[in-house]
């Protein structure tokens, strides 16, 4: 009767309690806390360099970031640019500013430079884009690891207590078969006395 008053208390506590496979349960919620916590690290140092490629754009040396000097694009404005300005150089060689090839030039070096400008201007809002987005990011992933720790933290209580009562089952159980194997001895002694 104890056997089967602990065995049914455990499987009710079980129930109200959602637990179901203990072990594989505590493995997942335990991979999960890992998962996180290792991507909240990969989280914190990529935001750590893209956070540094942030600082330096916001910096006097800005124009000097890989991005910049690495860009297909703009280094092709700045060529398109530089062309033009040699191509303007000749012209004020040979004519007065007010010359009309001469202001046309004026007007597309000014328009070239004015492309150059926005293209960095892009390249530095990307780079800031990106690493505001690399802060939530780590902000997010910590928001859920913590949240996870707090799931672990909860589901190890529950573990604890049906643990407990698990054992507490067992216990029961084993008293149990005890009492069985040695009324079956019992039995068996009696048959042959006999």
């Amino acid at each position: 009767a104890r056997l089967e008053d602990s065995e049914q208390a455990l499987q009710e506590f079980a129930r109200g309690r959602n637990i179901y496979a203990l072990e594989q349960e505590e493995r997942v919620i335990h991979e999960k806390l890992v998962d996180l916590n290792t991507r909240v690290t990969e989280a914190e140092a990529q935001r750590i360099a893209v956070e540094t490629l942030y600082d330096q754009s916001q910096g006097p040396a800005r124009g000097s970031l890989p991005l910049i000097v690495n860009s297909p694009l703009l280094k092709s404005l700045l060529e398109q640019l530089s062309s033009a300005e040699a191509e303007r150089a000749e012209l004020a060689d040979r004519f007065t500013p007010e010359f009309p090839k001469v202001r046309a030039m004026d007007a597309r070096v000014q328009q070239m430079r004015a492309r150059v400008a926005a293209e960095e201007l892009r390249l530095y809002a990307s780079v800031e884009s990106e690493y505001r987005g690399a802060t939530e990011r780590e902000a997010m992933l910590r928001d859920q690891l913590e949240r996870q720790r707090q799931v672990v933290a909860s589901y190890e209580e529950k573990a604890i207590d049906f643990k407990i009562m698990r054992r507490e089952v067992d216990t029961n159980r084993e008293i149990y078969e005890s009492l069985l194997r040695r009324m079956k001895e019992v039995e068996v002694a009696e048959t042959i006395r006999a």
